[in-house]
């Protein structure tokens, strides 16, 4: 619901987006770990009130830097032979986490506690590397522009090419038939007077 809101057709950056969410997000996870050692610590029912609110605060970052930008941000990188196994592997990558966060982090959390929400940050340290680094910046930028990106020079000089090759057939028909291309432009039905088809 809020991503057409921060989407780039509003002035927002992909890349820089998901980059300040999980920054938003490790900065909250930090709160939430402090917050969950006091309270374990102090044994107090009062300090858990701290615990509870940052797992809502955590949840907007969460929810707008990977779940909603996941399939979008992944349509605009992979060029269209290689968006259904990116998809399919990004979706795999995904239920391993779930699988991984339903099963062993009650298991960890009943062995070491408030510990455990240091691997998480540690986790979200590398995500925060991994997106400034390693993830291109998709805004202003044609599906052919991003596939450019990772198919190289070579490729890009060869649709140079042939998109140069098809301009000029387009162009050499217009100037054989400029009433019939004027008319198609205009949107008219029509035929011009004293112009034979």
């Amino acid at each position: 619901m809020l991503y057409p809101l921060l989407s780039s057709r509003r002035g927002f950056q992909d890349a820089k987006c998901v980059c300040f969410c999980t920054i938003g997000g490790a900065v909250v996870y930090i709160v939430w770990t402090i917050a969950s050692a006091r309270s374990t610590i102090e044994n107090s029912p009062r300090a858990t009130i701290p615990v509870l609110v940052f797992i809502y605060v955590y949840s907007p970052f969460c929810n707008i830097g990977w779940k909603a930008l996941a399939y979008t941000y992944l349509v605009e990188l992979f060029p269209f032979q290689q968006r259904l196994h990116g998809i399919a592997v990004e979706q795999l990558s995904v239920r391993a986490a779930v699988f991984f966060n339903t099963h062993l982090n009650p298991i960890a959390l009943d062995s070491i506690g408030w510990k455990y929400y240091i691997v998480y940050y540690v986790w979200i340290m590398v995500e925060i590397l991994t997106v400034y680094f390693f993830f291109p910046e998709t805004h202003n930028q044609t599906l052919e522009q991003l596939n450019f990106m990772f198919e190289g020079k070579e490729m890009q000089d060869n649709v140079k090419k042939n998109m140069d090759k098809v301009l000029s057939m387009e162009l050499e028909k217009m100037a054989a038939s400029p009433a019939r291309d004027f008319c198609r432009l205009q949107g008219r039905r029509g035929r011009l007077p004293g112009y034979e088809a």
